[in-house]
């Protein structure tokens, strides 16, 4: 009987750590969209969707086929996570937090790697994810586009 309640405990205690990493993630989400709208929309603003889609595909494919088939491959999951993390290091300070979401998309990305035994699925992955963001980015206007800007150009 003590170790049936030890288990529904310990789902329980599981179940509270779970929505917490849930709440902490989307606070890290949420700051990131912040920081991609004031510091990486200009670099892609206006780009049209077949560029996005281009941009998109050759980073995943390129990225992929590096850290996963080379780098993963060698080291492993955890090295190639880290230097896919260092990989995306920000030239800007308020980019700071960017290593750590490409390190944990490194970990998912490696892990579908070593799960399905193939790049299809990490590729897929990857150009999902930059296809979504940078198009996101590529719609906003540039700040020198929106009537009644204040700002000098």
């Amino acid at each position: 009987c003590l170790d049936d309640v030890a288990q529904h405990r310990g789902i329980r205690v599981d179940g509270l750590q779970l929505a917490h990493w849930m709440i902490v993630a989307r606070r890290i989400e949420q700051m990131r969209d912040r920081i991609q709208s004031r510091q990486l929309a200009p670099a892609v603003a206006g780009l049209s969707r077949a560029g996005v889609a281009w941009l998109a595909f050759t980073s995943a494919v390129g990225e992929e086929v590096f850290f996963r088939a080379g780098v993963q491959g060698t080291w492993g999951i955890w090295l190639a996570s880290v230097a896919f993390g260092m990989l995306h290091f920000p030239v800007r300070r308020e980019l700071a937090l960017w290593p750590l979401f490409a390190f944990v998309l490194g970990l998912l990305m490696g892990a579908l790697y070593d799960g399905t035994g193939t790049l299809l699925a990490p590729v897929a992955t990857h150009f999902t994810v930059n296809f979504v963001h940078l198009g996101r980015l590529a719609a906003r206007p540039r700040l020198d586009d929106v009537p009644g800007d204040p700002r000098p150009c």
